[in-house]
């Protein structure tokens, strides 16, 4: 990250704590900054390699993945537990990230 830390890191400590939140926003990260969204947004991906939202797609997925391993939470609670309203969209993007569906990646670790 370099010359962008005193940016990127409040925000990805804001992340870290606050990812299971439904309503986490560009706008809400920006405010973290004291820069424009475009700006930050450019800084970001310079600085992680991914837009925010990829990044925040990402880290909300590791988290589901280790809640699918070590649980028994259905699906919907797991979706609720990392920051999706619906547990189909939650599964529609957990498939298309992991190219396996969020049953059948618990089901993997079950045998």
């Amino acid at each position: 990250m370099g010359k962008y830390d005193e940016v990127i890191q409040p925000v990805l400590e804001y992340i870290d704590q606050d990812y299971a939140n439904f309503d986490m926003s560009l706008q809400d990260v920006v405010k973290l900054t004291n820069t424009s969204s475009s700006r930050f947004s450019t800084i970001f991906r310079l600085a992680m390699g991914k837009t925010f939202i990829d990044y925040l797609t990402m880290i909300r997925i590791e988290q589901s993945k280790k809640l699918l391993r070590d649980t028994n939470a259905s699906i919907s609670e797991i979706a609720t537990r990392v920051g999706y309203y619906d547990s189909n969209y939650f599964s529609a993007v957990f498939k298309r990230k992991e190219m396996i569906s969020p049953r059948i990646y618990r089901s993997s670790f079950r045998k």
